[in-house]
């Protein structure tokens, strides 16, 4: 008798993040995506930015609060982590507004408002 395994495919993770957008210029917004599980082999993983309150296109007012980004992060062997930056931008209407990522449902997700 033999007894083949194939290890579960690793799972991909984002971190919550906040951070104040501000009122003029562009800030990255740093994303930590971790693979867990088997890590023996090179892996990929895609991903996207996905409009919630925050647009990349600027929605009714034509400014937008961020610019869209995706891609493909490439993990090595034995890599568990790899980052995203996605560009925000200030608020030119004057606003304070604050930027806060989400994990549920979409790898990168967002939530803005005004505070």
């Amino acid at each position: 008798m033999r007894v083949y395994y194939t290890p579960p495919a690793p799972v991909a993770s984002v971190n919550d993040v906040s951070m104040n957008e501000g009122n003029t210029g562009t800030q990255n917004m740093k994303f930590t995506v971790t693979l867990t599980g088997d890590l023996s082999q090179a892996r990929t993983v895609g991903y996207v930015t996905a409009d919630g309150t925050a647009t990349a296109f600027g929605g009714g007012a034509g400014n937008p609060d961020y610019t869209h980004k995706s891609g493909v992060l490439n993990f090595a062997p034995n890599q568990s982590t790899a980052t995203v930056n996605v560009p925000i931008r200030g608020d030119i209407s004057g606003h304070r507004s604050l930027f806060d990522s989400s994990k549920a449902g979409r790898l990168l997700g967002w939530f803005h408002a005004d505070v």
